[in-house]
């Protein structure tokens, strides 16, 4: 089925990339995470099927799920009604899903989806200082970090490894590194780089 997913679907018009569950647009920003989803597969031409975007309201839990449909073999993500979700996120959900196509080669496991997904975005469209499950950057080193992990995997195995030393080392550099980053808390950016809200990270998980 996903085979066939692959070969047959060619993308005409923003209507064709996505499908909707009954209760996606309850969700408040489903307009907007249309626009993030479309805008982040410009950078994943592999995905060149139909997305199930749809909503759920589990408060703790994730700002997003991505899996994919027994039954039709169709790619579905989930976004969490009670979150506003960061375009780092959306990138990481798509990771998920080319981990789900074999044909893809992209190892399995939350932290290989943040940083295969997250090396591809451009510095113009990051809008949080997550790197999901790997942890908290400036938000103009999120696509750098993970593009040095990447390099270094090329060479060694251990590249996640690799990338949470290098980043805690940043960190306790004596000069301050990252002095402007709050090692409690996620931030999604405005469109003027401003800080929109913080989230907690030790309440819920990015």
């Amino acid at each position: 089925m996903t085979e066939q997913l692959i070969l047959d679907n060619s993308f005409r018009s923003l209507e064709e990339k996505f499908n909707y569950s009954s209760t996606f647009f309850e969700h408040p920003d489903a307009d907007e995470l249309i626009n993030k989803v479309a805008k982040a597969l410009n950078y994943f031409p592999e995905i060149t099927f139909p997305i199930t975007l749809s909503r759920h309201g589990t408060r703790g839990s994730k700002f997003a799920i991505a899996y994919v449909d027994i039954h039709t073999g169709i790619p579905e993500i989930n976004f969490n009604i009670n979150y506003h979700c960061s375009m780092n996120s959306v990138f990481h959900e798509l990771g998920h899903i080319l981990q789900y196509f074999t044909s893809f080669d992209i190892p399995y496991g939350e932290q290989a989806a943040s940083v295969f997904a997250l090396a591809r975005i451009p510095d113009s469209i990051i809008d949080s200082n997550c790197i999901p499950y790997i942890g908290l950057v400036p938000w103009y080193r999120v696509g750098d970090y993970c593009r040095m992990a990447l390099d270094y995997r090329k060479t060694h195995r251990n590249y996640i490894k690799w990338l949470t030393i290098q980043i805690a080392n940043d960190y306790r550099d004596g000069n301050g590194v990252f002095p402007e980053v709050d090692s409690f808390n996620q931030y999604i950016l405005t469109d003027d780089s401003t800080i929109k809200n913080k989230i907690n990270i030790q309440q819920t998980l990015p």
